[in-house]
C-alpha cells in the first residue's frame, strides 16, 4: 500500500471536460471493499480533492437559499464531484491503470481519476448465469491530461498538420480517424464543396464544443486500440505459421 502524510492539496488546475475527480493522490493499495473485513478484497485510491469553482458557488446558494427559503423550494445540492475533501475509488483496474499510467504517477502527484468504460466479466465457470461486469479506470496527472487536451485540440483544428508535426497518443489517433472518416462522409453525401467543407467543419465544431468530448474521444480511442492489438496479434499468428512453414520447409529439403 501507497501513502503520504496528510498536508494541503496545491492548486488543481480545472479540466473542461466531466468525468475527473481531480486532486493530489495520498494513497491506493489492496484492501477490503470499504475497508470492510468482512468484504473480499479489491483495490482502491484516495485522493484529496479541492472544492471546484462550480461547487463553491452552487454551496453558497445553498447556503443562501436555506437562510432565506424561496417559494418553498428545497436548496440544490452540490455535485460530490465539485465538493472538496478525501475521496475514494475502488476497483481492481484501479491497479492496472495506475501502473500503466503514461504519465508514471506516484503518490504526492495532483491527478485526474476517472472511469472510461466498463468490460464484462467472463462467469463460464462461475454458477452466475446473469451478465457481469468491470469498470475500466484511467489515472493520468493534470499536466499529462491538459497536455493532452492541447495535443487534441491541435489535431482538431488541422489533423493532417497535427499528425505531421508528430502528435500521436491515442486520443490524437482516435481523431484522425474521426476527422478521416468525416471527409469520406461529407463526400458521399454533398456534390458541392462549399456543403462538404459545411458539414466538416460543423462536426470539428460540435467535437470542440460538446462536454462529452473527451469521453467520446476516449470511447473510440479504445476501439482503435483494440483494433490494433487484434491486427498485431493476427500479424504475430501468421508470422509464427509462416516461420513454421519455412522451417519443415527446410527439415524436408534437409531429408
Amino acid at each position: 500500500m501507497a501513502s503520504a502524510p496528510e498536508k494541503s492539496a496545491p492548486s488543481v488546475p480545472r479540466l473542461r471536460d466531466e468525468g475527473w475527480m481531480l486532486g493530489t493522490l495520498v494513497g491506493h493499495g489492496a484492501a477490503p471493499y470499504q475497508h470492510d473485513p468482512e468484504n473480499s478484497n479489491s483495490y482502491y485510491i484516495r485522493i484529496r480533492a479541492l472544492e471546484t469553482e462550480t461547487g463553491a458557488r452552487r454551496s453558497a446558494l445553498a447556503a443562501d437559499e436555506s437562510v432565506q427559503p424561496i417559494d418553498g423550494r428545497s436548496t440544490r445540492r452540490t455535485d460530490p464531484r465539485e465538493s472538496g475533501g478525501v475521496r475514494i475509488a475502488w476497483g481492481w483496474d484501479l491497479k492496472r491503470a495506475i501502473e500503466e499510467s503514461k504519465s508514471r504517477v506516484k503518490v504526492g502527484d495532483t491527478v485526474g481519476v476517472r472511469r472510461v468504460g466498463r468490460e464484462a466479466v467472463d462467469i463460464s465457470n462461475s454458477k452466475d448465469t446473469e451478465p457481469r461486469y468491470k469498470n475500466r479506470w484511467e489515472v493520468e496527472t493534470v499536466q499529462f491530461i491538459k497536455q493532452r487536451h492541447i495535443n487534441a485540440r491541435k489535431v482538431n483544428e488541422d489533423y493532417r498538420a497535427a499528425r505531421q508535426s508528430g502528435i500521436d497518443d491515442p486520443a490524437a489517433r482516435a481523431l484522425y480517424l474521426i476527422h478521416a472518416h468525416t471527409e469520406k462522409l461529407a463526400a458521399l453525401r454533398y456534390s458541392d464543396p462549399e456543403d462538404q467543407k459545411r458539414f466538416i467543419e460543423g462536426v470539428r465544431r460540435a467535437l470542440e464544443q460538446s462536454p462529452e468530448r473527451e469521453a467520446l474521444i476516449g470511447r473510440i480511442a479504445q476501439k482503435v486500440q483494440a483494433a490494433a492489438k487484434r491486427a498485431g496479434d493476427s500479424f504475430q499468428k501468421q508470422s509464427t505459421k509462416q516461420r513454421e512453414l519455412v522451417s519443415s520447409r527446410e527439415e524436408i529439403v534437409r531429408e
